[in-house]
């Protein structure tokens, strides 16, 4: 889901949490260019993992890449 809880459900997906995966059809979900939050359900609507990004992150046609430890929390 999306930070103002858009739901978007993804079948028949196993997640190895060693791995990436890329999901297409994410346009649904309405992320913000000034940062927003990612949330991760299971099958039965429990939140299992979520992350974050700050407007700083955002650039033009890049991706935001969630692959290192890091604090978006600070000011």
């Amino acid at each position: 889901s999306d930070n103002s809880d858009k739901r978007l459900v993804i079948d028949s997906v196993v997640i190895d949490p060693r791995r990436s995966i890329i999901v297409k059809g994410l346009e649904q979900l309405k992320l913000g260019n000034n940062g927003d939050i990612i949330k991760l359900y299971d099958i039965d609507g429990a939140r299992i993992d979520w992350v974050n990004y700050k407007k700083s992150m955002v650039h033009s046609d890049k991706p935001v890449v969630f692959l290192s430890p890091r604090s978006t929390l600070e000011v």
